[in-house]
């Protein structure tokens, strides 16, 4: 292979993938994109072409395997695909109608939803002011996108735990970096370098819970942190290795969307000393928290309302002359 700009990626199998400026590797024909299986290189059908073609600029993959490609090209095997295409192992596909500049950057995130950034301004019909995300059946802008060429992407999601839960991780936050030679991100000032955050609450994010005895009754009290299409409560007990409900029916959330603290108490008689909590979402998943035991208190209370709001949007990263 004899080429400049040479971009790789490896897939969830760790094939490699190299692409850039080339029309051959290890000596087999293969049009600016090619295939290294650990012992031979391949080509990816016809690879990329079109008029004034210059190459793969960018390449990512999804966490099914699938290789996203972006650069300068027109088509991509014979399909029409202005600028960005898909390799499903099998054959090239066009997302949408492509872009109608260069794709010079691309990453993904756990979803599988892409993220393409360059120095187009729309991307299948869709104003995109260089940089926008395909979820895998449309494209859409983020924001007011740059003013000037995007030409690196870097993501990574913040995690939270729940401290009332026995430590269970929810992803919560994520957050994409982008490069390039601009000055405005989303309309802030922003020298070179943004950042954008994709705040979605998790269905629910347990902060605190504790049982406490009062004669012969617990009272139970729970708070939480987030909640995204939840329905409401139910509450169980356990004693001797047997499950008992406690409600007699759902305790409605306060708010089916929520990232404000949020207080919910129940007072049952009941001699068990072990206690679950199940969160219903709206469609009728079901998830369990716990085992809670009598006595002992899980997290930490917050004030209800007492949280910090985020928002998407994009926030000056570097700022300068």
């Amino acid at each position: 292979m004899q080429a400049t700009g040479v971009m790789n990626s490896t897939d969830v199998n760790g094939t490699l993938y190299a692409g850039g400026w080339f029309t051959a590797a290890g000596g087999m024909s293969a049009s600016h994109i090619a295939k290294w299986d650990g012992t031979n290189w391949s080509a990816l059908g016809s690879g990329m072409g079109g008029a004034d073609v210059y190459g793969v600029k960018a390449l990512a993959t999804d966490t099914n395997g699938n290789l996203y490609a972006g650069g300068y090209f027109y088509t991509a095997g014979d399909v029409d695909v202005y600028h960005i295409a898909k390799w499903d192992g099998a054959g090239w596909t066009a997302l949408g109608d492509g872009a109608d500049g260069a794709v010079m950057a691309l990453t993904t995130d756990m979803s599988g939803s892409l993220y393409a950034a360059g120095s187009f301004t729309t991307v299948d019909g869709v104003t995109a002011n260089r940089i926008a995300k395909w979820d895998g059946i449309s494209w859409a802008a983020l924001g007011a996108g740059m003013n000037g060429a995007v030409s690196a992407l870097a993501a990574h999601r913040e995690v939270m735990v729940s401290a009332a839960d026995q430590g269970r991780a929810v992803a919560t936050t994520f957050i994409l970096y982008a490069g390039g030679g601009f000055t405005t991100a989303g309309g802030n000032p922003s020298a070179y370098l943004g950042q954008w955050t994709d705040d979605t609450p998790s269905a629910l994010l347990l902060g605190y819970f504790s049982a406490d005895q009062s004669g012969d009754r617990v009272n139970l009290h729970w708070q939480t942190a987030t909640e995204t299409g939840l329905a409401g409560f139910l509450l169980y007990g356990e004693t001797d290795g047997s499950i008992t409900q406690l409600t007699a029916e759902l305790i409605p959330s306060a708010a089916e969307d929520s990232h404000t603290t949020r207080d919910y108490s129940y007072q049952a008689v009941t001699d068990t000393t072990r206690f679950y909590l199940d969160e219903q979402s709206v469609d009728g998943g079901i998830v369990r928290h716990g085992p809670f035991e009598l006595g002992q208190t899980y997290g930490a209370y917050a004030v209800p309302g007492d949280v910090e709001l985020r928002f998407v949007l994009y926030v000056p990263f570097v700022a300068g002359n």
